[in-house]
């Protein structure tokens, strides 16, 4: 699916320090029609429920490196939405999967405008933080 390799790339760097903006908190500054700026990421680009996010994974489409792993299935809302799997497991402290998270969120709203009507969820592997 085009664009979904490109936001793990970014999440990568993003993760590791390689990104400009990876230590702040603030997301993408987007125009929207009236002009005034939105950071926002409201609950129509999130995978929200259980079933949905298990509807995600059973598709088993997949792409992903040795730190995460991006399922994605197409969907028929239109707009691209984002779930992310952080297990304690693999970040001990709410710190570090909380930091993940925004880091995550971050490059879903820099790709989203490119990726069509698709449901991703984000699974960190063992050693990406």
């Amino acid at each position: 699916m085009p664009g979904v390799p490109n936001m793990i790339g970014h999440c990568v760097a993003a993760t590791l320090g390689d990104a400009p903006h990876a230590n702040k908190y603030a997301g993408i500054s987007v125009h929207n029609g009236a002009g005034v700026m939105d950071k926002t990421f409201p609950a129509r680009m999130r995978l929200l429920t259980g079933p949905e996010f298990a509807r995600v994974l059973k598709a088993q489409t997949r792409v992903g490196d040795r730190r995460f792993v991006l399922y994605y299935l197409a969907n028929s809302g239109g707009g691209a939405r984002l779930g992310l799997a952080i297990s304690k497991k693999i970040a001990r402290t709410s710190v570090m999967r909380n930091r993940f998270k925004r880091i995550a969120r971050e490059s879903f709203r820099h790709h989203c405008h490119s990726l069509p009507g698709v449901d991703v969820v984000v699974m960190v592997r063992n050693g990406a933080l």
